[in-house]
C-alpha cells in the first residue's frame, strides 16, 4: 500500500498542473480573442462608414452638408487605393452607385476577417 500513496501523490499533482496549464491557456486565449473581436470591430465600424457613403452618393445628397461631408472625410481614405479602379455608373435621376465603395467594403471586410484569423492563428494556445 505504501507504493500506491506515492503514485497517488504524483497523479494528483499532474491533474493539478494540467488544469493549471488550461487555465492558463484560457486567459491568455480570452486576452486573444479580445483583440481579434477589436479588430474585427474596427473592419465593422469602416464597413458602416462605407454603407453610409453609398447610401449618401446613391441619394446625391449635397456634398456641402456636415454630415455628408464628414462621412466623406472619414471613408475618402479607404475608397481612395480602389478610386481609379473602375467608373462608377451614374444613375438617372438619381446619383451615383459608387462601386469603388462596394469594392471597398468587400476589400476592408475581407482584410479585417484575415488579420483577425492569422492573430488567432498565431496567438492561440490548444487547452
Amino acid at each position: 500500500m505504501s507504493s500506491q500513496i506515492p503514485t497517488r501523490e504524483v497523479n494528483q499533482r499532474i491533474v493539478v498542473e494540467e488544469k493549471k496549464r488550461a487555465v492558463e491557456a484560457a486567459n491568455h486565449n480570452a486576452t486573444v480573442s479580445r483583440i481579434v473581436r477589436i479588430v474585427y470591430f474596427l473592419s465593422s465600424a469602416i464597413g458602416l462608414v462605407l454603407f453610409i457613403r453609398l447610401v449618401l452618393a446613391l441619394l446625391a445628397v449635397n456634398p456641402a452638408n456636415v454630415f455628408a461631408s464628414i462621412i466623406d472625410t472619414l471613408s475618402d481614405p479607404f475608397v481612395a487605393p480602389f478610386a481609379t479602379l473602375v467608373q462608377n455608373p451614374v444613375i438617372e435621376g438619381a446619383g451615383v452607385f459608387e462601386l469603388t465603395t462596394v469594392i471597398a467594403m468587400v476589400a476592408w471586410g475581407l482584410l479585417g476577417w484575415f488579420i483577425g484569423q492569422i492573430l488567432w492563428l498565431i496567438f492561440s494556445r490548444p487547452r
